[in-house]
């Protein structure tokens, strides 16, 4: 029995290497985006754990419906999670 070589099954399943950022191959460079800019905002610490879960749900909520992507030809997550690319673009127009 032989094995393939993982980038040649990758191939045949139709997967190919994300080269999003310079010189790393192995990340998710909109997951990463995220964390970057939500480290810039977050706080040095948290007072308690009602804190922190009020600042993620206050991030995520915001990321997701309200911060327009430009990868996203400007629109938010959940407009285009949600099926409604055309409806917004028309309202914009």
């Amino acid at each position: 029995m032989k094995a393939k070589a993982m980038e040649d099954l990758f191939a045949d399943l139709g997967l190919f290497k994300s080269h999003g950022r310079p010189r790393v191959s192995n990340d998710n460079p909109y997951s990463e985006s995220f964390f970057a800019t939500t480290k810039q905002h977050m706080p040095e610490h948290f007072d308690s754990i009602v804190q922190a879960r009020a600042f993620f749900a206050d991030t995520f909520n915001a990321y997701n419906n309200e911060h327009k992507h430009a990868g996203l030809e400007m629109l938010t997550p959940a407009a285009v999670h949600c099926g409604k690319v055309e409806e917004v673009i028309a309202i914009k127009q």
